[in-house]
């Protein structure tokens, strides 16, 4: 069994992670983002009870999808699945558990129409990214991109009938975040699908308070 900490100790993977240049005008795609994907992952399948070989496999999973950031940001779901497929092919996992990793790799930028649980996760624990932290020096030149600046941090509560978004944001900056969330509403409507997927009802809570979305906006 190929194992989440023999991948982050190898030398060639974190080459790759290290030699991810963000854009000074974009989010950060670098080992930060990764990191914090990878720490997403693994407190979303724990709450769902996921047994721990699921938790290594999708741990790799999150570590590798965006290697193909080092080739170019566009397209880089399928370039991080060829370098992660190349990578794979030569270790030590069964087919049945690499074809998964892979694929939620892929296809990471949305679980639009997806079986997959890995999948569905990676996708959440990479779209929840959204906080102070994971902004770079230029992205206050965008309107709404710098809105990040107001979120402390954001989690995902799983209960047995809801899938709660839980933002810690600063006071009285409320309406600034909802411009950054209708500007990328990919977090709201991957939470929501993910819900569905798990036939649960999906909430978002501002310190606690809830905020309901309209779903014209935020179509899944």
């Amino acid at each position: 069994m190929l194992k989440y900490e023999d991948i982050l100790g190898d030398k060639y993977i974190n080459s790759l992670i290290n030699s991810i240049k963000s854009d000074p005008y974009m989010l950060n795609h670098s080992s930060r983002h990764i990191y914090k994907v990878v720490e997403n992952v693994e407190k979303i399948s724990k709450q769902l009870n996921c047994d721990n070989i699921f938790i290594n496999n999708i741990k790799i999973a999150a570590l590798l999808h965006d290697v193909g950031m080092t080739v170019q940001r566009k397209d880089h779901a399928q370039y991080s699945y060829e370098i992660a497929k190349k990578y794979l092919d030569k270790q030590n996992i069964n087919e049945k558990d690499k074809n998964e990793i892979l694929y939620s790799i892929k296809k990471h930028s949305n679980a639009k129409n997806s079986n997959s649980l890995m999948h569905q996760i990676l996708v959440v624990a990479d779209k929840m990214d959204i906080d102070k932290t994971r902004m770079m020096p230029k992205a206050f030149l965008n309107k709404s991109d710098k809105n990040l600046i107001y979120i402390n941090n954001v989690n995902i509560e799983i209960t047995n009938d809801a899938v709660n978004m839980k933002f810690n944001v600063e006071d009285n900056h409320f309406k600034d975040i909802c411009i950054f969330l209708e500007d990328w509403p990919k977090p709201i409507t991957e939470i929501r699908r993910f819900a569905k997927f798990l036939n649960k009802t999906p909430h978002f809570l501002f310190n606690e308070e809830e905020e309901l979305f309209e779903e014209d906006i935020y179509k899944i």
